[in-house]
């Protein structure tokens, strides 16, 4: 009788447990992953929830390029561009962190340990920019896409690493897919063409460098982002009055265009602004949320979506040839992922990210963008 009474006493706690969860929905479970506690949302939500955050994700990276190509085509001021979208994304975070209690968390070692990556924004951002001024965008973003080629440089350099011979085969579509995209471009715009290349070395680097300091320190991915953007902030700005004029300067151009019938310069400057910090926080929310290597397949998905778009948006040519190249990067940077998650530990194949994977965060547009 007794156990009977102590069953019906679990079942009951469970039930109100269930409901409580219930009530609390996908919006509080997210708040919980940015608090680093453990939340779940009603199985029923989940799928809603992460597509929610997956459009939101796109529509930020859609918008957020769209609106740098067109500032950077009439204003040719990268420095500035960039530096804004750094100082302005530091301030949103730290917004949000005061606003969740987690200032506390910011301290002399986390600024310090986000010094490099601070460095290496600054420069990709930076490369990104001057890349939009002479190509297309949707060439950029192809070039960029070819990340997973200097991935592998890049464990081979450091480490020794030797990659498996599938995720070797990965790399041949990728390379292919990029001269494809480019074969029509380089002849006379090959100065952008390698800003891009150096845009995408750089944010692997970065990806490298983020990925190793957050095995080593237990930190906050929103507090390490935060610092990272105020660094390339602090860089960035001051070269953007040295190089670019001061800021009065922008004033004076930002009235040249008051006759265009467009949107204004400066919303499209600020739409930049807040888009680039938009995207960062929705692909840490994403990550949340799944698997690494499902970021990884939607973060694919991302990138075609933005080439497409800006492809379209601006009027570029589009050929067979062209369009070949671009499917078959991102059919190889799949396979990549793909690869890579064949030869995990089966204790890492799992549907929930573990601690190290909700950190292992690309930074640049995605970013990382």
């Amino acid at each position: 009788m007794t156990k009977r009474v102590i069953g019906l006493e679990i079942k009951a706690h469970q039930s109100i447990s269930s409901k409580s969860i219930n009530r609390e929905g996908f919006f509080m479970s997210a708040v919980k992953n940015i608090r680093n506690k453990k939340g779940k949302a009603p199985p029923k939500l989940t799928y809603l929830w992460v597509t929610f955050l997956v459009a939101i994700w796109y529509a930020f990276a859609i918008l957020g390029t769209i609106a740098s190509k067109s500032f950077i085509k009439k204003l040719h001021k990268p420095f500035l561009l960039a530096g804004g979208q750094m100082f302005i994304g530091a301030a949103l975070d730290l917004f949000i962190l005061a606003g969740f209690g987690l200032t506390h968390l910011i301290d002399r070692t986390v600024i310090k340990a986000a010094l490099p990556i601070g460095i290496t924004l600054t420069i990709g951002r930076w490369c990104t920019y001057v890349s939009y001024e002479t190509v297309a965008a949707s060439l950029t973003q192809t070039v960029k896409a070819s990340s997973p080629v200097f991935t592998v440089i890049l464990l081979f350099i450091m480490e020794g690493k030797c990659q498996p011979t599938m995720t070797l085969l990965s790399l041949i579509p990728i390379i292919f897919g990029v001269v494809l995209s480019a074969v029509t471009e380089m002849e006379i715009k090959l100065d952008g063409f390698l800003f891009a290349i150096c845009a995408g070395v750089v944010s692997t680097v970065q990806a490298y460098i983020a990925k190793r300091c957050l095995k080593r320190h237990d930190f906050h991915p929103l507090v390490f982002h935060m610092c990272s953007n105020l660094w390339a902030a602090l860089f960035l700005l001051p070269g953007s009055f040295i190089t670019e004029g001061r800021p009065w300067g922008l004033i004076e151009s930002l009235q040249m265009f008051r006759s265009d019938n467009s949107m204004s310069m400066l919303r499209i400057l600020f739409a930049s602004f807040f888009c680039y910090w938009g995207q960062n926080l929705t692909s840490i929310l994403v990550l949340s949320q799944i698997h690494v290597l499902s970021h990884q397949v939607a973060n694919v998905s991302r990138r075609f979506a933005i080439i497409i778009c800006s492809m379209v948006y601006f009027g570029n040519k589009i050929t067979v040839t062209k369009l070949v190249g671009i499917v078959l990067a991102l059919a190889g940077f799949g396979w990549f992922s793909r690869s890579k998650k064949l030869i995990l530990h089966p204790a890492m194949k799992s549907s929930t990210p573990s601690k190290l994977d909700k950190r292992s965060i690309e930074m640049t547009p995605i970013p990382n963008v």
